[in-house]
């Protein structure tokens, strides 16, 4: 695929992001204090992470602005004619912003492919959460890949009910995956 750059609403002149989730500052001439005029030259912009997803910081008139880089791809590359708020990574990998691996959703919409798709989701990620019964609205549920001090693998269903965190660990992921499947099924979920 080849990569094309188109510039950010609002940073114009300023930055550019590519279908492939890539950001980059675009040549440009600055003033300084004094008046002089300096020749800046455009450049790929490394990016940080927060919960899993890239940001960008973006730098204009003096003021930081902090974007996560799917929002700035699929704004860019993808129409959204239903003024949907979300935007799904459809492979559950956050650092995976190429355009064809991201699409427009509504949050009821997103909550529900990723309760429908859960395992898809690679080992060691969280799994999404979902809307289950009306009391686990907006609470998440996820299974973690964790390790104690002998080097023992081992796999944690954790979820936030009613104020409460309840966990249970197993030694492989089907049986986390199992119990998590059986624990909606009980509360009438899923």
């Amino acid at each position: 695929m080849e990569e094309i750059w188109k510039p950010i609403e609002g940073y114009e002149n300023y930055y550019e992001i590519s279908n492939k989730g890539r950001l980059r500052s675009v040549d440009r001439v600055v003033q300084d204090k004094n008046g002089v005029k300096m020749p800046i030259k455009g450049r790929l912009i490394k990016c940080g992470t927060c919960q899993g997803y890239k940001i960008y910081n973006l730098y204009k008139g003096g003021k930081y602005k902090s974007v996560r880089i799917h929002r700035l791809v699929a704004q860019a590359f993808i129409p959204n004619p239903e003024n949907k708020s979300d935007v799904n990574h459809k492979d559950f990998d956050r650092s995976n912003n190429c355009v064809e691996n991201l699409e427009w959703t509504t949050r009821q919409e997103n909550c529900k492919w990723s309760s429908e798709n859960y395992s898809k989701c690679r080992l060691g990620r969280k799994i999404p959460h979902g809307r289950y019964k009306e009391n686990l609205k907006r609470k998440m549920h996820h299974i973690h890949k964790k390790g104690d001090k002998y080097g023992h693998t081992y796999y944690q269903f954790v979820i936030n009910k009613d104020k409460k965190v309840i966990t249970k660990s197993f030694k492989n992921l089907d049986d986390a995956i199992s119990y998590r499947d059986k624990f909606f099924e009980e509360i009438g979920g899923a």
